[in-house]
């Protein structure tokens, strides 16, 4: 297979065309820097085959943002000397169309031409995968897949196999395949790969395990069965002997004995609980007898100590009665001298405001002083203001008008030059008496004229001559004069001056006047804010607080001169003093009169409680009442010894008669009695129920059960012995064939051996490489050592991937099959030394298959002996270097 021509448009960044063609049947270099478009031909040429028209699974070929891109590829190659023509376009117009020579082809009949000629298939759905890429995909090699070879074997071996039909001879045929098949359907039937059992034979063991478990439990229920008769009869013995002996009766004759010795320990118990009432309400009057007496006494020493309390009290309150009359006078003479210190400060207050008012008057007067002077000023710039307001009124100019003067003036200077330009020059040098005229005027000796419009030179005794300047500049120049002219007068009038410098002074003038007239009203501005009227407002509002000052300074008293001395914080601090003190004086002698107030009320609640507690102590009823309290204290503390040594005797009798012994031995006896009987009647139940089991276990023939399942596994024992031997006799049979068919597998791996080996002895001299059953490479033997192609490094393992391919390649030319070899970016990971030896074995396969060959190190590749084509586009070619 030779590729003649590749084109590809709106396909990644190749938006407009992209036409490669010229194409070497051998090898071709195609280099560029990273994303200068090699894998997109690469993946365009991929897409073209491997893709189907309609799929909506290639969004990568489409160009960034042109979600409207048609992403199209044509590929023109030869095939056996016949013409191929692809044309495909996905997603927008999607179509395929091939030209084999003169017949053409489109849709899915073109692409599954091309999938049975180059051998590979169709996904079922979405994009196409590596698995799909069969022969293609082996000898095309993505950028950075090199090294998966295994996988692209895996892919392609069975297109590889039915390629190479005719080689495979016998291994190929169909009835070898068809017995094999057969034999692997009818052993996988029996066993699994592993040898477990499955299918037919798989249920024949299930059935007798199922029959062997069901044997072993119809054995436990005959033992079981066997055991039952003998538990039956020792069951009837041990019933036979409870009923003579009937042990839970004699249970009941020690359960009642025990209940009557019980019965007569109650009677010491109620009598006991009886004494121990009676003692606890003796002890109760007892105590309430105690505390009566305990009471008389409380009150009696009440009473000594309330009349030791009023003694305290009465002294007390006479101290604190003179305590209050001292008091009171202390506080007599802090009220005299804060009147004196209050007297003192409001003479001090008077001298101090008298003090302010002098200071204020002396204040405003300068303010009003200061306020005269600035009104005499602003009175002068308000008159020199004025004067410059007129004088400015006599200067007006309009600066628009005297701008367009300027303008004008300019204008009438630069025409001027450009007549003097134009104008045409006459030059008289006359003789000595010689004369004429130009325009009327006497020219005389040797002068000099220029002339911009028509003039007349009168010659007396000859006539004249009129001179008129060429071209229509003149005219035209003459004319702007006039107008120009006419404006500057019209401007000059306007202004009332007649020149433009005057004009010009004017206007400076002007605005020096403005300029004094701004710094006047700067100045006016600063002396009065608020304009001559507030000021004079200021004044009138001066000379009113003054009157009012003075007034408030003829009120005020006349002071003595030594009270004058007194500044207004002493005379405050006097009278602070004055008022702690005083204050002082009043909260002490409040607290003293408090003091007396509550002392006298508690001497007479003092003698009150004195007066009760006397009265209650003196009545007669209450020395009867202690009389008697005494006879029943002393009766009471006997019959509480009495009652005491009577419970001591009771509680004798009952610890010695242990009550809760009997009541144990009572619920002892009784549950003995109950047990007993329970138990008796428990194994009448048992003998019942174990003698229907036997029954039912007879009826059911368990001896007959078991020898029928006897019989069925010895049946079942026949067939799964039957069963395995078919077995291992189909899995000898299928090994016997496969060994067969590996041998006669070993005859293609000759072929594929040879070309393999061809190419090592170039990388690796003297190695040699084995061929795995499905066509991979295998085992490296090279310097003595075996390495498995897993344990090789990435580099030695990109360099066997590609070896290996390349001799897929010669095996697949051999039998007549078109090859096109695709590399992209390989070998990037071989050392120098290495390199150079896989440039040997493409140069070889070069010569037998065609090999585009992408990288973006072209100076790897420069010695290759072809062209390197650079992949920048020039007019939607390819360069070459």
């Amino acid at each position: 297979m030779k590729l003649t021509r590749v084109m590809l448009e709106q396909i990644r960044q190749f938006r407009t065309p992209l036409e490669i063609d010229h194409l070497e049947a051998g090898l071709n270099i195609f280099t560029g820097p990273n994303e200068s478009g090699k894998s997109t031909i690469a993946r365009a040429i991929r897409a073209a085959f491997f893709e189907r028209y309609r799929t909506k699974s290639v969004d990568d070929l489409i160009p960034w943002g042109d979600s409207g891109a048609a992403p199209h590829v044509e590929l023109d190659f030869e095939i056996d000397g016949t013409l191929h023509a692809l044309r495909k376009t996905f997603i927008k117009s999607a179509r395929c169309d091939l030209r084999v020579g003169a017949r053409s082809l489109d849709g899915e009949d073109a692409e599954y031409h091309l999938s049975a000629l180059l051998g590979y298939q169709f996904a079922g759905r979405g994009e196409s995968k590596p698995e799909h890429w069969g022969i293609p995909g082996l000898l095309w090699i993505e950028q950075g897949t090199g090294q998966r070879v295994h996988d692209a074997v895996g892919h392609a071996v069975d297109h590889l196999r039915s390629a190479l039909q005719g080689a495979l001879g016998e291994v190929a045929g169909s009835g070898g395949d068809t017995i094999l098949e057969r034999i692997h359907s009818e052993r996988d039937a029996l066993i699994t790969a592993n040898g477990k059992p499955r299918g037919v034979l798989a249920e024949s063991l299930k059935r007798r395990d199922a029959l062997v478990i069901e044997i072993d439990l119809l054995d436990q229920r005959i033992d079981q069965y066997r055991r039952q008769v003998d538990r039956l009869e020792g069951l009837l013995a041990g019933h036979a002997q409870e009923e003579a002996a009937r042990p839970w009766e004699a249970h009941r004759v020690l359960q009642k004995q025990a209940e009557e010795a019980r019965e007569r320990l109650r009677a010491v118990e109620e009598a006991l609980s009886e004494d121990r009432h009676r003692l606890s309400r003796a002890r109760g009057t007892l105590k309430l007898l105690q505390e009566s007496l305990a009471a008389r006494e409380a009150r009696e020493q009440d009473l000594k100590q309330r009349r030791s309390a009023w003694s305290e009290l009465e002294q007390r309150l006479r101290e604190v009665d003179t305590q209050v009359g001292q008091l009171g006078a202390r506080r007599g003479h802090a009220l005299d001298a804060l009147q004196r210190a209050r007297e003192t400060a409001r003479r001090a207050r008077d001298a101090a405001e008298r003090g302010q008012l002098f200071g204020q008057i002396a204040e405003l007067k300068a303010k009003m002083d200061a306020l005269e002077s600035r009104i005499a000023a602003c009175g002068e710039l308000s008159r020199q203001i004025a004067d410059l307001r007129v004088m400015l009124a006599g200067l007006q100019v309009d600066p628009n008008v005297l701008a367009a003067l300027r303008d004008q003036a300019r204008a009438l200077r630069e025409n001027a030059i450009r007549q003097e330009a134009a104008a045409t020059r006459l030059a008289f040098e006359l003789l000595p008496g010689a004369s004429l005229t130009l325009n009327g005027a006497p020219v005389e000796g040797r002068t000099e004229h220029r002339i911009i419009k028509a003039a007349e030179i009168g010659i007396p005794g000859v006539g004249h001559i009129r001179v008129i300047p060429g071209g229509g500049d003149l005219d035209a120049l003459a004319l702007t004069q006039g107008e120009l002219e006419v404006m500057i007068e019209g401007g000059l009038k306007r202004l009332g001056v007649h020149t433009l410098d005057e004009a010009e002074d004017r206007l400076f003038r002007q605005q020096q006047v403005q300029s004094r007239l701004k710094e006047h009203e700067r100045d006016l501005g600063g002396l009065a804010p608020q304009g001559i009227d507030g000021l004079r407002a200021s004044l009138d509002d001066g000379l009113a607080r003054l009157r009012g000052l003075e007034d408030a300074l003829g009120r005020l008293p006349e002071l003595p001169l030594e009270d004058a001395v007194l500044t207004m914080d002493e005379a405050d601090r006097r009278v602070e003093r004055a008022l702690t003190e005083h204050d002082e004086a009043g909260s002490r002698m409040q607290q003293a009169a408090i003091l007396n107030a509550s002392t006298q009320a508690e001497l007479e609640a003092a003698g009150k409680e004195i007066q009760r507690l006397e009265g209650v102590l003196s009545d007669p009823d209450e020395a009867k009442r202690l009389q008697d309290a005494n006879a029943r204290l002393v009766e009471t503390k006997a019959e509480i010894e009495v009652l005491a040594a009577h419970i001591e005797s009771q509680q004798a009798v009952l610890a010695q008669a242990r009550p809760d012994i009997l009541d144990q031995d009572i619920t002892r006896y009784g549950r003995s009695a109950d047990n007993a009987l329970r138990q008796h009647e428990a194994g009448k139940l048992d003998i019942a129920r174990l003698q229907a089991q036997l029954h039912e276990a007879g009826a059911q023939g368990l001896e007959e059960q078991r020898g029928e399942l006897s019989v069925r596994l010895d049946q079942e024992e026949r067939r799964v012995l039957e069963l395995e031997r078919r077995a291992k006799a189909l899995d000898l049979l299928k090994n016997m064939m496969e060994a067969r068919r590996h041998e006669l597998t070993r005859k293609l791996q000759a072929p594929l051996q040879k070309h393999l080996n061809n190419y090592l002895q170039l990388l690796f001299p003297g190695a040699s490489i084995e061929i795995d059953d499905d066509l991979s490479p295998g085992t490296l033997q090279r310097g003595g050592a075996n390495s498995a192609f897993d344990e090789l490094s990435f580099g030695a393992q990109e360099q066997m991937g590609l070896i290996s391919r390349l001799a897929y390649a010669d095996l697949l030319k051999e039998a007549g099959k078109p090859t096109l070899i695709l590399l992209d970016d390989v070998l990037v990971h071989s050392d120098a030394g290495r390199l150079q030896a896989m440039k040997r074995v493409i140069t070889d396969a070069a010569t037998r298959h065609q090999i585009l060959l992408f990288t973006c190190h072209p100076e790897d590749w420069g010695d290759m002996g072809v062209e390197l084509r650079s992949l920048e586009p020039m007019d939607g070619a390819m360069s070459r270097t």
